[in-house]
């Protein structure tokens, strides 16, 4: 939706100007919802019956990766998409490096393609905080309009974001229902 009204706007820059600086103020304005998130870390483990190392990462990066779809969205309605293109390539082989790097300290593998997965997360959000806010400091944001008040109340927007969380959701159950009745060795 982001892409789209981006796309279609007469001076897109400044919408997503407008947007970003709302965007900001929202994670701003709701820091505690981040907090509550982060007292689940240590339970994490627990609750995914995974190890130490990779459950605690979980709720940070989907934090990240929230953010990020944000640029992703914003980087795209923008027509940006080499630079889209070339960030996205540069997480994923951050990513794949781990993987590598891994075969030749096989004691700490898990720890290594771990820093790895979330090296790419933090490099995706940097690089792309960087480019939207070199691309959108050029643009003299006006106050943020009602109408994009609107668009972010709007009802189709909020049934596709929990219409597109519940599908994943959905894929996910049995992986989910597995991981909680059986231990490590039967699960995997």
């Amino acid at each position: 939706l982001l892409i789209q009204k981006l796309g279609k706007h007469a001076t897109p820059t400044v919408l997503a100007a407008q947007i970003f600086r709302w965007f900001v103020v929202t994670l701003k304005k709701h820091w505690y919802i981040n907090l509550i998130l982060l007292c689940f870390i240590p339970a994490m483990p627990w609750l995914t019956k995974l190890s130490g190392t990779t459950a605690y990462l979980i709720i940070p990066l989907l934090m990240i990766s929230f953010v990020t779809a944000f640029y992703d969205g914003a980087l795209q309605g923008l027509h940006r998409f080499g630079v889209f293109a070339i960030i996205g390539l540069i997480a994923v082989l951050i990513k794949l490096a781990g993987p590598f790097i891994s075969l030749y300290y096989a004691q700490s593998a898990l720890v290594i393609i771990v820093t790895a997965i979330a090296g790419s997360y933090v490099a995706k959000l940097v690089l792309s905080n960087f480019v939207l806010s070199k691309t959108i400091s050029i643009a003299k944001a006006a106050p943020i309009n009602t109408s994009i008040g609107r668009l972010l109340k709007s009802k189709q927007l909020w049934l596709t974001v929990l219409s597109t969380a519940a599908i994943a959701g959905m894929q996910n159950l049995d992986l989910i229902f597995v991981k909680q009745r059986f231990d490590a060795t039967d699960a995997g």
